[in-house]
């Protein structure tokens, strides 16, 4: 969901680059920085600073993480 850790070092470094694509994997809470991404977002918070979006953002949701996934 992109909210702490390495991911937004990651993001920060490459999500303003076209030739990049972002691929998230599994459900994006609402409220939450990979949502916003995934949902169209022309800019981002990241780091203390505004960062903008010209990274191609792909989701998959056929994946999950949880034990009762079938």
């Amino acid at each position: 969901m992109a909210t702490g850790g390495r991911v937004l070092r990651h993001l920060a470094a490459t999500v303003s680059n076209p030739k990049n694509t972002v691929l998230f994997v599994g459900y994006q809470a609402v409220g939450t920085r990979g949502r916003d991404l995934t949902d169209g977002a022309k800019e981002i918070r990241l780091l203390g600073r505004v960062v903008p979006v010209h990274a191609r953002v792909e989701r998959i949701d056929s994946m999950s993480a949880h034990a009762d996934a079938a």
